[in-house]
C-alpha cells in the first residue's frame, strides 16, 4: 500500500517547487538549498513511513466491533433510540499508529453521532477500544459494513487509507412501546373452542339472534327469514352471534407514495410500520388473532392470522423486511445494473474481482456469459453467480424463513437474494402512470372481506389512486359482510419541521376526496402519527362497543 501526500505534504512540495524555481530565475542559491532541503525531508519521511504501509499489507492491524448488551427496558434495539457500537483496533506491528482517523460505512438508515472525526492512537502490541454512538432512524435489518482507517505520519505529511470489511447486522424494531415480547401462555384448543372478550357476528354459528338484514351473496339458504321476506318483499336473512375469538386483519400500503418525504424514519411507511406493530401487539396481548397483508401493485407479503407470541414475531419479521424489498417488479433496477451493484460490493467487501481486465472481441462466444456494467466494465456473470452462491451458502442468515422472490429467472433471483442478505439497498420503483397500487389494495381487501366477521384496519396514505371505484367496491363488500373497517392515514408531519408539515398537508389534500367517499360508506377514516396507537385503538373499541350494544 503506497502512502499518498496529505494537504500538508502537498503544500510543502508546492513551496519547495516555488523556492527552486525562484532560485533558478534569480540564481539565489540559498533558496535552492531551502527547496532541496524540503524535498529531502519529505523523502526521508516517506522512507520512515513505508513500514506502516507494510503493516497494512501484512495484516498486522486487526479490527472488530459489536453492539454491547444494554440495560434498556425494551430489551431490543428500537428505531430512533441511540445505541452504542464498540470498536476494537489491535496493533500487532512494531510501529506506533500515531494518528488514525476512523470512518464507519453502514446502511443509510444508521446515523453515526460524532461531533468530530474519530481518531485513535495505538502503540505496538496494544489494543484500543472506542465507543461510538449511532441512531437507527428506521426499523429493519441494517448492517455495519466495514471501517475505513486513515493513518497519517507524525508530521501529517503522508496518508495511508485502508478498508476493513467486517459485516455486522443489527435488528431494529419499530417504535411501539416496549419491544420485549411478553411470556404469554399459548391458549390451547382450536379457535372455535376458545372464547374471546368480544361479541361478534358469526355466520353458521351461535344461537343469539343479532339482527335481520338483506340477503348478500354467500349467505346460507337455511338462514333466510321467510316471514320477514314476505313482510318486506325483500330476501332477508338472520344474523347470529356468539362470544368467539376476534380476528384482526391489518393491511399496509408499501407503495412509492408511502416512501416519499425526508430521510429515513420520517416517511409515511415508517409511521405505518409502527402503527402495524402496535396494533398487532395490542391485539395479540388481548387474546385475539392478528394477520397482516402488505401490498403495492400486488400483494407483496402475507402473514396468516394467528395468536400468541410466535405470531407477533412473525408479523414483526414481515414488517422489518419492508425497507429491503428486492423483487424485480418493485425495484427500479435493470439486470445489468443489478450485476454491477453486486460486483462492486464483492470487489470492496469480499475482495473478489469478477471484472475482466480487457473486453473480448465483439464476435467472441464468451459474451454469452458476460454483461456490461453501469460504468462500462465487463463483468463475468458466471464468476459473479459462483461467488454469490458460495457466500449465501456460508451465510449464518441462510436458514431464516424468507418470502419467495419475484425475478425473471433463478440467476437473477440469486443475486437479489444476495442483496437482501448483505443489506445492499436497491432503489424502490418510481410512481408510474401504467401501474397503480389500487389493484393490490383491492385484492387485499377482497381477500379479507371474504372471510368471517372481523376487524379490518387499512393503513394507507390514499395517494396515487387513479380509479377509486376499485377500492370502494371491496370496502362496501366488507361493510355488507359486517366487518368493522377502519382506514388509517399515516401522518408524518405533525410535530416536525415546517417542511414536513407542509408535505403532510399536501398529502392530505390529495386524498381528501377519496376520504369523503369512504366516509360515505360508514367507514371511519383517521389520521395517526407514528406513536398514535391510542387513537386507532379508540376507533376499534367504538366499533366493538357498537356491536355489543346491538347484541343486547
Amino acid at each position: 500500500m503506497r502512502p499518498s501526500l496529505t494537504s500538508t505534504g502537498l503544500f510543502i512540495v508546492a513551496s519547495a517547487a516555488v523556492f527552486i524555481l525562484a532560485a533558478t530565475l534569480s540564481q539565489a542559491w540559498p533558496l535552492l538549498a531551502l527547496g532541496t532541503l524540503q524535498l529531502s525531508g519529505l523523502l526521508l519521511l516517506f522512507v520512515l513511513f513505508v513500514p506502516a504501509a507494510a503493516a497494512f499489507r501484512r495484516k498486522r492491524l486487526e479490527f472488530a466491533w459489536w453492539v454491547p448488551a444494554t440495560a434498556q427496558a425494551q430489551g431490543a434495539l428500537v428505531a430512533n433510540q441511540p445505541i452504542d457500537v464498540m470498536l476494537l483496533v489491535r496493533n500487532h506491528s512494531a510501529f506506533t499508529i500515531a494518528t488514525a482517523e476512523l470512518e464507519i460505512l453502514c446502511s443509510s438508515c444508521i446515523e453515526i453521532v460524532a461531533n468530530e472525526p474519530l481518531r485513535v492512537r495505538v502503540r505496538p502490541s496494544e489494543e484500543v477500544r472506542v465507543r461510538v454512538k449511532a441512531i437507527p432512524r428506521a426499523s429493519g435489518h441494517w448492517f455495519l459494513q466495514g471501517l475505513v482507517m486513515r493513518i497519517e505520519d507524525r508530521f501529517g505529511c503522508y496518508l495511508i487509507q485502508a478498508y476493513f470489511p467486517n459485516l455486522l447486522g443489527i435488528k431494529v424494531f419499530p417504535q411501539f412501546g416496549l419491544t420485549r415480547v411478553p411470556a404469554l401462555r399459548a391458549p390451547s384448543g382450536s379457535a372455535e373452542e376458545r372464547t374471546g372478550p368480544r361479541l361478534l357476528k358469526r355466520r353458521r354459528m351461535g344461537s343469539d339472534l343479532r339482527e335481520l338484514r338483506e340477503h348478500t351473496s354467500g349467505d346460507p339458504f337455511k338462514h333466510i327469514a321467510w316471514k320477514a321476506t314476505a313482510r318486506t318483499g325483500k330476501l332477508m336473512v338472520r344474523e347470529y352471534e356468539s362470544e368467539v375469538l376476534l380476528t384482526r386483519q391489518i393491511l399496509l400500503d408499501i407503495s412509492p407514495s408511502m416512501r416519499e418525504g425526508g430521510g429515513p424514519g420520517s416517511q409515511a411507511l415508517d409511521a405505518g410500520i409502527s402503527l402495524c406493530a402496535g396494533l398487532a401487539r395490542m391485539g395479540i396481548e388481548g387474546g385475539d388473532r392478528v394477520g397482516l397483508f402488505t401490498f403495492d401493485t400486488r400483494i407483496h407479503g402475507r402473514v396468516k392470522p394467528g395468536d400468541g407470541p410466535p405470531q407477533l414475531m412473525r408479523i414483526l419479521e414481515a414488517l422489518l423486511e419492508l425497507h429491503h424489498v428486492v423483487d424485480e417488479d418493485l425495484t427500479d433496477l435493470t439486470d445489468s445494473e443489478l450485476c454491477s451493484v453486486a460486483a462492486d460490493y464483492l470487489a470492496y467487501q469480499e475482495r473478489s474481482n469478477v471484472r475482466l481486465p480487457v473486453a473480448p472481441p465483439a464476435d467472441a462466444a464468451d459474451w454469452d456469459n458476460l454483461v456490461v456494467g453501469t460504468h462500462g466494465e465487463v463483468l463475468d456473470v458466471r464468476a459473479l453467480l459462483s461467488v454469490t452462491r458460495r457466500l449465501l451458502h456460508n451465510s449464518p442468515r441462510r436458514n431464516r424463513a424468507r418470502r419467495k422472490l419475484v425475478a425473471t429467472n433463478g440467476d437473477l433471483a440469486l443475486l437479489r437474494r444476495f442483496c437482501r442478505d448483505r443489506g445492499i439497498e436497491l432503489p424502490y420503483r418510481q410512481p408510474s402512470a401504467l401501474v397503480h397500487k389500487e389493484q393490490g389494495m383491492a385484492e387485499a381487501i377482497t381477500l379479507t372481506a371474504s372471510r368471517a366477521a372481523q376487524q379490518l384496519v387499512l393503513i394507507s396514505d390514499l395517494v396515487g389512486i387513479s380509479d377509486s371505484s376499485l377500492i370502494l367496491r371491496p370496502l362496501q363488500l366488507a361493510r355488507r359482510k359486517a366487518h368493522h373497517v377502519v382506514v388509517v392515514v399515516p401522518s408524518v408531519g405533525e410535530g416536525g419541521s415546517l417542511t414536513e408539515r407542509i408535505r403532510d398537508l399536501n398529502r392530505r389534500r390529495a386524498s381528501k376526496e377519496l376520504e369523503r367517499s369512504i366516509n360515505g360508506l360508514g367507514i371511519t377514516v383517521i389520521h395517526a402519527g407514528t406513536m398514535d396507537i391510542g387513537s386507532v385503538a379508540d376507533a376499534l373499541r367504538r366499533g366493538s362497543g357498537a356491536q355489543r350494544r346491538m347484541a343486547i
